[in-house]
C-alpha cells in the first residue's frame, strides 16, 4: 500500500526543513571564521608543525595529501572568541591564542621553519603545499577546491 499524497508532502517538507537547517548552520560557521588553513598538495609522510601568534597548534604531525582531493586530513579554522582571543579549531580539539591585528604563522616542514604574516585583506583562505621539498604559501578570498 502506498502512502497518501498528503503524507508524502509532509515527509518532503520535514526533510526540506532538516536539510535547509543543516545548510544554514554550516554556512554560518564558515562565514564567521577569520581564517581557514588547509594543508594541500604533495605531502607524503611529511612532518609538519604549526604555531599561530607564538602558540603551538600542531607539533610533528605526519601528513600525506590525498591524490584525488589534493588535501591532507588536517585543517585549521580560526574564529574570534573575544576581542583579545582567537579560538583555533582543529577537527578534534581547539586552542585559544592571543589576538593581534595580523596573524603570524610559523610552519615547519620536516624541521625547516618558515614564518608568514597573514593580511585579512587578502582573504581568509590559506593553503600550504609542498613544492620541491619546501613549503608553498597561498592566501586567497575564495575557498580552495580541486576538480
Amino acid at each position: 500500500m502506498l502512502p497518501k499524497s498528503n503524507d508524502m508532502k509532509a515527509i518532503a517538507i520535514v526533510f526540506s526543513v532538516i536539510i535547509l537547517s543543516n545548510y544554514s548552520f554550516a554556512k554560518t560557521q564558515r562565514d564567521t571564521s577569520l581564517l581557514n588553513i588547509d594543508f594541500q598538495d604533495f605531502f607524503t609522510h611529511d612532518t609538519m608543525s604549526l604555531s599561530i601568534n607564538g602558540t603551538v597548534i600542531l607539533k610533528n604531525a605526519v601528513m600525506t595529501s590525498d591524490r584525488i582531493t589534493g588535501f591532507t586530513d588536517v585543517y585549521v579554522t580560526i574564529v574570534q572568541k573575544t576581542r583579545k582571543i582567537f579560538s583555533v579549531q582543529l577537527p578534534h580539539e581547539s586552542t585559544d591564542v592571543n589576538a593581534e591585528k595580523l596573524i603570524t604563522l610559523e610552519v615547519s616542514l620536516n624541521g625547516r621553519t618558515t614564518h608568514y604574516s597573514v593580511d585579512y585583506k587578502k582573504g581568509k583562505y590559506v593553503g600550504f603545499s609542498k613544492v620541491n621539498n619546501q613549503i608553498s604559501f597561498i592566501q586567497q578570498s575564495k575557498r580552495f577546491f580541486y576538480d
